[in-house]
């Protein structure tokens, strides 16, 4: 989506007379900390001058991948074996989360 996968943007590709080299544009996307999967834009070519754009190749649909993906996390008990009394009448058990950490996540218990 504009603004949240990429920065919309409009302008002119403009050839000079003789002209014929390919013109580039650079699209500018926004790498967040969001998991929100792929998203996918078109870009059209529009209102020419001096010339005309054909019907059929005048849209390109653009597929930006989302680097997060799904999160490449998994959870670990901290240690192998616990023990204690039943005095004081609690166990502290660490549980490790390890991984890329990217997004929010949780794992029942």
């Amino acid at each position: 989506m504009a603004n949240l996968d990429f920065i919309n943007n409009f302008g002119v590709l403009t050839w000079e007379d003789g002209e014929s080299a390919d013109k580039t544009i650079i699209i500018d996307l926004i790498n967040d900390a969001l998991l929100e999967g792929d998203g996918t834009f078109t870009i059209q070519l529009l209102e020419t001058s001096g010339s005309s754009v054909p019907d059929q190749n005048n849209f390109q649909s653009i597929t930006v991948q989302d680097n997060k993906g799904e999160s490449q996390s998994w959870f670990e008990f901290s240690t192998v074996l616990y023990s204690g009394t039943e005095s004081p009448e609690s166990l502290n058990v660490s549980v490790e989360r390890f991984g890329d950490g990217v997004g929010r996540a949780s794992v029942r218990i």
